[in-house]
């Protein structure tokens, strides 16, 4: 994961070995990711 140790989700993730689900229309939240699943128009692709 790209998070930041000073982000307490992505930390916390991280020490819990968990993963962090994410839904959202900004795509900024890209740069934070290990993996993207795009929807579009009702079908799932992944990038």
């Amino acid at each position: 994961m790209l998070c930041s140790s000073n982000i307490p989700l992505c930390s916390y993730a991280k020490e819990a070995n968990k993963g962090v689900l994410i839904a959202s229309h900004d795509r900024r939240i890209i740069n934070f990711a290990d993996n993207v699943i795009r929807i579009e128009d009702g079908m799932i692709l992944r990038n």
